[in-house]
């Protein structure tokens, strides 16, 4: 096998009973069974023939929305390293499933070209991002990916299309589809860099302004469709008298109630009695079935709902 540079590798060897809490934003997590680090399609393919025979199979790019159990994972994860990226003409940006997005962003601003404003401080990778369709302030992944390349369980490569992937609200066709992406083909506009540091800096200070700083896992909630539009989640949580509502560590935040907070020593146990008793009250308040934003993975069988085999 060969690296990017043409030198010969030795066969990629697992981490053993790693604790997931080290790799995750929210700081929870017990062991995973087996973790492989990967800086290379080769290496991926190799993880994928071992994880035919040692079960189920995960991706985790930042960890930045993934809620692991206290019991840990059974099965293999498979965490992509730092990716690369790179302009191609006016207007294109070819990017591995590993790159930052607000990395993304910023390299974006720097080259003048416009549409991905919105993705300054969200702190996931593209990989997840494509799959779950992130996005935020109107602007979101449908709306810049051309085609994006997987790979499938069998190692194969596959191209699609913005079409193929079906893109909905923070979702499409790869969510459950057991498709790897490796890497995302952007189309960007040009824009006026003034213009465009402006949107970023007006963004990235309304975040300041209504959003928590520290051990969280982002929304936990996706908005709620109305006829009005997309309502945030955090609206309902708080109409329930939910808002700054604890469990153990876990917290709903008192500056915005989608954000579930860890305290300290917050337990998986306790974000999922948080997040349980906002899916009931919100619908005895309101009438409103709240969806997960996060994901939210289980010992033995991974993701316990409709969710992506890749995580940001």
């Amino acid at each position: 096998m060969q690296g990017r540079n043409g030198a010969v590798l030795r066969p990629i060897q697992p981490l053993e009973y790693f604790e997931l809490k080290r790799m995750t934003y929210m700081g929870i997590g017990g062991p995973a069974r087996w973790l492989f680090d990967v800086t290379s399609l080769a290496e991926m393919k190799d993880v994928l023939h071992f994880a035919r025979h040692h079960g189920p199979i995960m991706i985790l790019g930042a960890g930045s929305n993934t809620l692991y159990s206290d019991s840990g994972y059974q099965g293999v994860v498979m965490r992509l390293a730092q990716g690369r990226f790179s302009f191609v003409g006016d207007r294109t940006v070819i990017a591995e499933a590993g790159v930052s997005l607000p990395q993304l962003s910023r390299s974006a601003r720097a080259m003048n070209l416009s549409g991905l404003e919105w993705a300054e401080g969200i702190p996931g990778r593209v990989g997840g991002a494509v799959t779950m369709n992130a996005g935020a302030f109107s602007g979101d992944m449908s709306q810049v990916v051309h085609e994006v390349t997987v790979l499938d369980a069998d190692g194969r490569l596959h191209t699609l299309t913005c079409d193929e992937l079906c893109f909905r609200y923070r979702g499409s066709s790869l969510l459950g589809s057991g498709l790897i992406v490796i890497s995302a083909t952007l189309c960007l506009k040009p824009g006026d860099p003034d213009a465009i540091r402006s949107e970023m800096a007006r963004y990235r200070d309304y975040r300041l302004l209504t959003q928590p700083v520290g051990r969280t896992l982002g929304s936990t909630f996706k908005g709620v469709v109305t006829d009005q539009g997309i309502r945030s989640a955090g609206w309902y949580i708080e109409q329930a008298g939910l808002k700054g509502y604890r469990i153990g560590d876990a917290q709903f935040s008192d500056r915005h109630a989608n954000f579930i907070m860890n305290l300290g020593r917050a337990t998986s146990a306790d974000v999922q009695g948080l997040t349980e008793t906002a899916l009931l009250r919100v619908e005895q308040a309101s009438g409103v079935r709240l969806e997960y934003e996060i994901q939210i993975v289980e010992p033995d069988t991974g993701f316990n709902h409709s969710s992506p085999v890749q995580a940001s």
